[in-house]
């Protein structure tokens, strides 16, 4: 709990990489908040400690800041997960902000000057960002928005006809929410008609069936993929849609198993396996 605490407070999570979770903070040197608050928010606190006059107000926005932390680092991974975290970000700037005022006053001889240099520092800091966000972001955290699923639904459209079974893999992630949305299926139907049918389709896949559906969703079992891989595990009327990660294989530069036929192969934007669409001969 009290590690968890305080890396709430690190520099780490707030200056340098933030939120450990992609879909969360776009990472690569930046944190939760920009570089000049490292300067700003010390400032803050320092004057609401030794200067501020009003004791209600002082008190209010000091336990904000420090409790507000709380019901985060009482979970996993709480203690930089930037969205539990969201109740400290009102007090956080008050106090950033208090901070800049305060030594804008100091610097007041020079005022001009202090706030060109903090004008430039954040301008820069803020293009960065941009650049960051914009260009590097969206290579880096493909795998964390869940990429894939929309091909996968418009090949499983295209080849759902020929075949009896399509059997979307939740060796990765779970697919049921994202298949439901992009091949437009009502989620009462989820919500009323899933049964397992583990065994049923194969001996090697353990799934469950979106009755009304040619659905299924699961995954070929780890005995099997420990034993001789993905060989001989998928019959010829099931289309199997998995992540390439579940395969572990790349037929770019391996041989694809003789028992196999890879159907499309779908990939992430920065170029990188994504997905595979398999059927057995």
């Amino acid at each position: 709990l009290l590690k968890n605490y305080f890396r709430v407070f690190s520099t780490d999570f707030l200056f340098i990489y933030g939120d450990t979770n992609l879909r969360h903070a776009v990472q690569g040197g930046f944190g939760v908040f920009y570089w000049i608050d490292f300067i700003l928010i010390p400032a803050g606190l320092l004057f609401l400690f030794f200067d501020f006059k009003d004791k209600n107000l002082k008190k209010l926005l000091l336990l904000w800041f420090f409790l507000s932390p709380i019901p985060s680092v009482l979970t996993r991974e709480g203690g930089t997960h930037a969205t539990r975290l969201i109740l400290i970000l009102p007090p956080a700037i008050i106090i950033s902000s208090v901070g800049a005022y305060r030594l804008w006053l100091k610097f007041s001889r020079q005022k001009y000057l202090f706030s060109i240099i903090f004008s430039l520092i954040f301008i820069v800091q803020f293009a960065l960002y941009l650049h960051r966000y914009y260009i590097h972001y969206p290579l880096d955290s493909e795998e964390w928005w869940n990429y894939g699923y929309k091909e996968l639904a418009a090949v499983a459209k295209k080849y759902e006809k020929d075949y009896d079974y399509l059997v979307f893999s939740d060796a990765d992630q779970p697919p049921l929410i994202y298949t439901l949305f992009w091949m437009k299926v009502d989620p009462k139907l989820a919500q009323k008609s899933i049964e397992p049918v583990w065994g049923q389709l194969s001996d090697a896949i353990w799934a469950d069936h979106l009755l009304g559906t040619k659905y299924y969703f699961g995954h070929i079992s780890t005995e099997r993929m420990r034993g001789g891989g993905i060989e001989g595990c998928i019959k010829p009327n099931i289309l199997y849609l998995a992540p390439q990660s579940e395969i572990r294989s790349d037929y770019r530069y391996t041989p694809i198993p003789s028992s196999i036929i890879l159907k499309e192969t779908i990939f992430y934007p920065s170029g990188r396996l994504c997905k595979y669409v398999l059927t057995g001969k």
